[in-house]
C-alpha cells in the first residue's frame, strides 16, 4: 500500500486508503522519545486532538499514523499543529 506523508516540526502524518470503509488511527513515538509515561501521555494527547478533529475530516476509509517526535505536549499547542497538517494534507473540510 502507498502513504502520503507529511511533516511539520514535531510530527510526521502518514495516511493511506484502507479496504474497511472506517477511518483508523494510531500514533507513535521514536523508541528514544522518553519513559513510558511520558510516551503514554504523549499518545492520550494524540488521540484526544484526533478526536475532536475528525469530524471534519472529509474522507472515510483511511489509516492515519502519527509519529511524535516533539516532547512536553501541551493540548492546545498539538491541537493547532495536528489541525494544520491534516489541512495542509488536503483532509479536512474547513469552511473559514
Amino acid at each position: 500500500r502507498e502513504a502520503v506523508a507529511y511533516k511539520s516540526p514535531g510530527f510526521k502524518l502518514l495516511y493511506g486508503k484502507n479496504d474497511t470503509g472506517i477511518n483508523r488511527m494510531a500514533v507513535t513515538t521514536p523508541r528514544n522519545y522518553g519513559n513510558a509515561v511520558e510516551r503514554n501521555r504523549t499518545k492520550r494527547i494524540i488521540r484526544e486532538v484526533y478526536r475532536n478533529i475528525k469530524e471534519h475530516f472529509n474522507c472515510n476509509g483511511y489509516d492515519f499514523l502519527f509519529i511524535v517526535y516533539k516532547k512536553d505536549l501541551e493540548y492546545k499547542d498539538t491541537f493547532r499543529e495536528l489541525f494544520s497538517i491534516c489541512n495542509s494534507a488536503g483532509i479536512l473540510n474547513v469552511s473559514e
